[in-house]
């Protein structure tokens, strides 16, 4: 039996030398001692320590049994406890291996990159008799796929905290939500992971969670509730009926693209976010010279509002003329001009439009600042127009002139 154990030694001795080894040996495993083509593999993030011990005729690891999953990174400690070893191992451990003696500790370090069972043994021939004894197997697993079963809460919007439940999650796993990676992620543990809901239409996605191996797992799924905007504050909260007031909307939720009426009539909006809101106030309604109180609304492109019930205080201003357009019209009167000014109300008892002292008709107050007219019949000549309403008057001096109707030009018949 000696006999046999010293010629199983020799006969492996022989064939573990530095050149590429073809034949089959030991637990039916061939491999190469050179140095085999490197495989991308993304590492797990997990790292696995063992303590190795030579001793004649024996390795001992611990802990036991000696595997790990492809991308794990893994540590070996060894030493001797009795004369030197030097352990090699098959695709891992090469070259000149790594030399174990007594009362010494040397570690080495590889990442476990291809799945399968591995050789490993000592190719040092003072090992004696029974070194034919001091070998065995390294096992490489591909690593678990990970599982979802449930995603919580289900449903949410931007910035929502998920929490995601499943098996095998590993550190470094990444989640996405639809295509879009979430805003943060955390591994609490192999079966739980927490991440922050990314932007998204509203609607419903499925939920990923990939490790750094590259598998992964889908759940369906997680619905978008993309929420209401709402009104907070409105500055300043008053100005004159007539229009042009900056106002600043604070609120939430607002999205690219957001109307913005007062009092019913659409403003013009200089700069939005999604938590303010800049515009410039319309023209009043007609408002009979009280202050007003509108409602400010608004819009997201989805079609959610908001309203601020009478936040802006439209406040009344004297009558005025700015302008009347066309500023000309035939002496036989019937044209309709706009007059442009301030202070316009609805209240007509009593309201009048003259043009050169001669009333206009079908008078109609469009807006606080708007009215439109027909002219009346007149002698040729630059005239004032006056307006009266809610007991003021005010006049626009020459701001119309009478002019000979053009003559209409005959059609020739050929």
């Amino acid at each position: 039996m000696v006999l046999m154990r010293s010629l199983v030694c020799l006969l492996i001795v022989s064939l573990l030398v530095p050149v590429a080894i073809a034949e089959e040996h030991h637990h039916h495993v061939a491999f190469s001692l050179e140095t085999p083509e490197p495989i991308p593999v993304a590492p797990t993030g997990v790292t696995r320590t063992y303590t190795l011990t030579a001793k004649q005729w024996a390795f001992t690891f611990s802990p036991s049994p000696f595997v790990a999953n492809v991308g794990d990174t893994v540590v070996i400690n060894g030493t001797s406890s009795d004369v030197q070893h030097i352990l090699l191992m098959e695709r891992y451990v090469l070259g000149a291996g790594l030399k174990l003696d007594k009362g010494t500790t040397r570690t080495v370090t590889f990442t476990a990159d291809q799945a399968g069972t591995f050789l490993f043994l000592c190719n040092q021939s003072s090992c004696g008799a029974g070194h034919s004894t001091m070998s065995g197997n390294f096992v490489v697993t591909a690593a678990a796929a990970p599982s979802i079963s449930s995603v919580q809460p289900s449903s949410g919007s931007q910035g929502t905290t998920v929490t995601i439940t499943g098996t095998n999650f590993v550190s470094g796993a990444t989640v996405k939500f639809g295509t879009v990676a979430a805003s943060s992620v955390t591994v609490q543990s192999a079966t739980s992971i927490v991440a922050t809901a990314p932007p998204q239409d509203a609607g419903t996605v499925s939920v990923s969670v990939t490790n750094p191996d590259g598998q992964s797992a889908t759940f369906n799924g997680f619905t978008y509730v993309v929420p209401a905007p709402s009104i907070a504050s409105v500055s300043p909260a008053s100005g004159p009926s007539n229009g042009g007031t900056s106002v600043q909307i604070s609120g939430n939720n607002f999205q690219s693209g957001a109307t913005v009426t007062v009092g019913g009539k659409a403003a013009l909006v200089l700069s939005a976010t999604s938590s303010a809101i800049t515009i410039v106030t319309p023209v009043a309604v007609a408002t009979e010279q009280q202050s007003l109180a509108a409602d400010v609304v608004v819009r997201n492109p989805d079609g959610q509002s908001a309203t601020a019930a009478q936040a802006f205080r439209y406040t009344a201003v004297p009558l005025s003329v700015a302008s009347v357009s066309p500023a000309s019209g035939s002496n036989q009167g019937g044209s309709l001009v706009s007059i442009s000014g301030t202070g316009f109300t609805s209240a007509l008892a009593g309201a009048s439009v003259t043009f050169g002292g001669v009333a206009g008709t079908s008078l109609a107050v469009l807006d606080a600042a708007t009215l439109t007219v027909k002219v009346p019949a007149h002698a040729n000549g630059t005239v004032d127009v006056a307006v009266t309403m809610g007991g003021q008057t005010v006049t626009a001096r020459s701001a119309f002139t009478f002019e000979d109707t053009p003559p209409r030009r005959r059609t020739v018949k050929h």
